[in-house]
């Protein structure tokens, strides 16, 4: 069954959501289409606050103190919450895919992604129509926060529900539009509370633990103050960081963990095969060739679904139950079926591994195009391993090299960000094949992809 992808939500919450200034950033939705964006607007200061840096002596180490631990309380909080939703997930899933199919007869089953994601694609349009927008993808999360010091979701419990149908029915995305948003506005909301706490601690600093606390309240929304400078400020993010990790650790400790992409051994360099290296890079390129063509026709083939009246997310729940008829590893964001091809991809054929990737990444677009909105990041990765394990078995050499390079090729060409791939891919990859999947993400992301935009739907906001 799927595993949720949970390493890098720290990195992203740490990366999209600054600190903020000497003002409170609110909400102000725009409708566009079926997509809604949050703009900032300045929040006038309702209070007489001054900053924390002006304290002196014992009111000033009492104040940091109460502001330090309160930092890493909220950081607990909203990590432990965060990764819940993650688990959430995990069980959405599980029980549609597990339970109920366990209880069908075996000629039924083998139907059964068709059925299962026609019900999906169902419940994801009227939820959607019901709603008026969808989630905002991870690079719309990052866009907002850095225009705007902060991010808010309109609405939690539908939110929630917009995030867990293409999780629960399989769509072939990652969680990461869903919980980008909802850790960058728990870390935006905590931090807007922890401001609200200095302001009063500044103004009675004698009494730091009572002041602060009763600050905490949303009666004092519009009355936060600069904290400190902007020094202080990074170790006050920094305790906070620990805390969500903290929060993460303790949620894997009560409900196990929340997934975890599946580690390869180190490559070893004097028996790899260059020219399998070399295939895997052109197939990575290529595949991310077809991943911006296919994304180009999906949004094209989504918007003339709507203007016509034709509901595309059940169209895009057929498709994809009906590919998956013949080629399950399309279904979900790729962890799970990751795992079991580095034990078994001898066995898979590459035929299928390879139409598998060039199905899935085809499905992606689709899926983000039709309202199935998640994240692109990890079945990407699938895709470059699948294609790793293609040239290898088409040369017959060692596959850890091609894999490598592969995944490496693949998520860079297309997400044009190839620190951030070597980052996550460090994940998969030991220290001693990172050289690899580094040359192979800087040498793909500048290739040209021959196309006239070459941006994930991620990039263009959808």
């Amino acid at each position: 069954m799927e595993s949720r992808p949970a390493s890098r939500i720290l990195y992203q919450c740490w990366d999209i959501v600054s600190p903020a200034g000497e003002t409170v950033r609110g909400e102000s939705c725009v409708e566009r289409g079926r997509d809604h964006t949050v703009k900032g607007r300045e929040v006038s200061d309702g209070g007489s606050q001054g900053a924390l840096s002006e304290l002196r002596g014992s009111d000033r180490v009492r104040a940091s103190a109460f502001i330090l631990l309160v930092a890493l309380v909220l950081g607990v909080v909203v990590g432990f919450l965060t990764f819940a939703v993650l688990r959430l997930g995990d069980l959405a899933q599980s029980t549609v895919w597990e339970g109920l199919r366990g209880a069908l007869p075996e000629g039924v089953r083998a139907a059964y992604p068709l059925v299962v994601c026609t019900v999906g694609g169902i419940l994801v349009e009227a939820w959607t129509r019901r709603c008026g927008y969808t989630l905002d993808t991870l690079s719309v999360v990052v866009a907002h926060c850095r225009e705007n010091g902060g991010y808010s979701v309109r609405s939690w419990g539908r939110s929630l529900v917009l995030f867990l149908l293409p999780i629960a029915f399989g769509g072939a995305v990652g969680p990461e539009a869903g919980i980008s948003g909802f850790a960058a506005a728990g870390f935006t909301a905590a931090m807007s509370a922890l401001r609200r706490s200095g302001g009063a601690i500044a103004d009675d600093p004698s009494k730091p633990v009572r002041s602060g606390i009763s600050a905490l309240s949303p009666e004092w929304v519009g009355r936060e103050a600069r904290l400190m400078h902007k020094r202080h400020r990074a170790v006050v993010w920094a305790v906070a960081g620990i805390g969500f990790a903290l929060g993460a650790v303790a949620l894997a400790r009560l409900a196990g963990p929340a997934g975890a992409l599946p580690r390869f051994p180190a490559i070893d360099y004097l028996h790899s095969s260059i020219a399998a290296a070399l295939l895997a890079l052109v197939l990575g390129w290529g595949l991310s060739v077809v991943g911006a063509v296919a994304g180009r026709a999906a949004k094209s083939a989504a918007d003339r679904m709507s203007r016509a009246g034709v509901p595309r997310a059940v169209v895009c729940g057929v498709v994809l139950g009906a590919v998956a008829v013949l080629l399950p590893n399309v279904l979900f964001s790729g962890e799970s079926a990751t795992g079991d091809l580095v034990g078994g991809w001898q066995g898979v054929g590459v035929a299928v591994l390879f139409a598998s990737a060039l199905a899935k990444v085809c499905l992606t677009k689709l899926c983000v195009a039709c309202d199935w909105v998640g994240g692109e990041f990890f079945p990407l990765i699938f895709c470059g391993v699948s294609m790793g394990y293609v040239a290898a078995a088409l040369l017959g050499v060692d596959p850890l090299l091609p894999v490598a390079v592969a995944a490496g090729a693949v998520v860079s060409a297309s997400t044009r960000k190839p620190l951030l791939t070597v980052c996550v891919l460090a994940l998969c990859f030991p220290l001693q094949s990172l050289p690899a999947v580094a040359v192979a993400a800087f040498v793909a992301a500048k290739l040209t992809l021959g196309v006239s935009s070459g941006k994930t739907s991620e990039d263009q906001g959808e």
